[in-house]
């Protein structure tokens, strides 16, 4: 659907400006846009509908990409644990839905 093709641009757009922000030396802002893209990630999934040709799987790996990267700014504790078991949890779903989900597999690792 439109609305879920906007918001996922929109996630992808805020995780790509957080990635500017930190290699820019910004970790609060670049913090701030992360947070800001798995919202736009958590919205769109809402709305995704397959039957209507939405990419859940593209979602999946997208959102589990940012939260990986969530967690590369966030000190050792308990929620950068959390956006690591969210980023698998994103990633496994992906595969979950398409066992040839390349990109969900090499960011397991």
């Amino acid at each position: 659907s439109f609305l879920s093709l906007s918001v996922c641009v929109q996630g992808d757009l805020l995780q790509r400006l957080a990635e500017v922000f930190l290699d820019a030396g910004d970790e609060p802002k670049a913090k701030a846009a992360f947070q800001e893209a798995n919202a736009a990630y958590d919205l769109c999934c809402q709305n995704t509908d397959t039957t209507k040709g939405d990419d859940l799987v593209g979602l999946l790996e997208s959102w589990g990409a940012n939260l990986l990267s969530v967690a590369g700014v966030l000190s050792v504790g308990e929620e950068r644990e959390a956006c690591l078991q969210g980023a698998l949890a994103k990633l496994n779903g992906a595969i979950s839905f398409d066992v040839t989900a390349t990109k969900a597999m090499n960011t397991i690792g």
